[in-house]
């Protein structure tokens, strides 16, 4: 903790470990965000994120997360002309995520479309292996 507050102290939001490759990113992503070391740019600060953002949401980040659901199924009906999603073939129907985080949402996208091929994006490699992950135990 000395350490965090004295970076919080000399405002020094751009300093990582040395372990820590940030080449190629932009500056705004290159943050040690919420008082972590390392930001966004590591596997400690993936499987950290979930809990600080119901914490940081008091308690309701995954409901949050939901309410995109309804509309997006609606959405999807209208595009396929009323269509119900339960007949539609997984082919017709592809979700991109970009800004996956650790995958939240696409559980959430998976449970409402069960038939469709989801995709995510991120910029940090650890939180799209914790989004692969947490996708992987839900299909179990």
């Amino acid at each position: 903790m000395p350490s965090i507050w004295e970076r919080i102290r000399e405002k020094k939001y751009q300093e990582f470990p040395q372990e820590i490759e940030t080449e190629n990113y932009p500056n705004y992503y290159l943050q040690n965000f919420h008082h972590q070391t390392d930001g966004y740019l590591s596997e400690m600060s993936a499987n950290l994120y979930d809990l600080q953002v119901e914490l940081l949401f008091n308690g309701t980040a995954d409901a949050m997360r939901r309410r995109i659901l309804t509309p997006l199924k609606m959405g999807l009906e209208k595009l396929f002309s009323g269509e119900k999603l339960e007949a539609i073939t997984s082919q017709k129907i592809r979700v991109l995520d970009i800004a996956c985080g650790t995958g939240r949402t696409l559980k959430f996208i998976r449970a409402t479309l069960p038939k469709a091929s989801l995709y995510g994006l991120d910029l940090s490699p650890d939180y799209l292996k914790k989004a692969n992950q947490l996708l992987s135990e839900y299909l179990g």
